[in-house]
């Protein structure tokens, strides 16, 4: 991935009798050397869901098949 490639912070936000929402959260950019990320976020998921998906600038939207998101497996609970 290109250190210029542009990336959007989003969660997924269940809706009970709609289709899921995603809500922007932020942006990302990725090291010069490749091996991480810096994320800057303008608000916190409160399901801990945090989805990161390059876009593009000139239609500045993304398409998303929001039926089929990635979803994140529960944690167990440590004793």
């Amino acid at each position: 991935m290109s250190s210029h490639t542009k990336l959007r912070v989003y969660t997924i936000v269940e809706r009970v009798g709609g289709s899921p929402f995603w809500l922007r959260l932020g942006n990302a950019a990725p090291h010069k050397d490749g091996k991480g990320f810096s994320v800057n976020l303008q608000a916190l998921p409160v399901s801990g869901l945090i989805v990161v998906r390059q876009y593009d600038e000139e239609g500045d939207a993304v398409v998303m098949d929001t039926d089929k998101h990635e979803r994140v497996p529960e944690l167990a609970e440590t004793a």
